[in-house]
């Protein structure tokens, strides 16, 4: 997704890798493994979402602006 106009296969593409690498890992700790530890560059990028998605739910933005911010927010993570 670092191109300049991603398309809607590219964000499909980002969350079918995310829900493999969400599995693997749920995996990993249903068999005893520990969590994995976030770097801080996931953290931050974890913030920004969770703040899209409490500022969509409270009504602050709509679809266009959520889904506009998730794609600012999945080309800045592949750089």
């Amino acid at each position: 997704l670092s191109r300049k106009h991603p398309n809607i296969w590219s964000f499909i593409q980002l969350i079918q890798s995310e829900h493999v690498r969400f599995e693997h890992i749920l995996t990993q700790l249903d068999a005893g493994a520990s969590a994995p530890q976030q770097s801080k560059k996931a953290e931050a990028f974890q913030m920004r979402l969770d703040t899209l998605h409490d500022r969509f739910l409270k009504k602050e933005i709509n679809a266009d602006e959520l889904l506009s911010g998730l794609a600012l927010l999945t080309e800045n993570k592949k750089k």
